[in-house]
């Protein structure tokens, strides 16, 4: 389970507030004047064919997010490893590189949609 949302509960203790995801965050909604925030986005990119990562599930937000947060969740997968035809035996990436090549896909550097250069700031994190 390589993904961190292990990581993120480890400690934690329960949300007071749980699956009541209509009651908060839709306008006209019992409680909607007492949510937390208007919305919560969580993006998860996972490449296909890394073999370590997965889609962060709905009822994970459901089950294990405060309903007040108002979280919608949105799985991307992206092939960051390049595919090739095994000897016409099927199609194959290497699950290293599907894993730790976030940072060298060309995607993100002369081919960025002009939206996220206007919109976005790149933190580059050293090791």
């Amino acid at each position: 389970m390589s993904n961190q949302l292990p990581l993120l509960e480890m400690g934690a203790l329960p949300p007071e507030v749980v699956d009541q995801h209509d009651k908060y965050c839709v306008p006209g909604g019992e409680q909607y004047q007492q949510r937390m925030v208007a919305q919560t986005s969580i993006i998860a990119f996972s490449d296909p064919n890394d073999l370590l990562s997965y889609a962060i599930p709905q009822q994970f937000a459901q089950r294990r997010l405060d309903s007040r947060l108002c979280a919608e969740i949105t799985n991307i997968n992206i092939n960051v490893a390049h595919v090739i035809d095994l000897f016409g035996m099927g199609k194959f990436a290497n699950p290293l590189t599907a894993h730790t090549g976030y940072d060298s896909d060309d995607r993100g550097t002369e081919h960025t949609s002009d939206i996220v250069t206007e919109r976005c700031e790149w933190t580059e994190y050293v090791d």
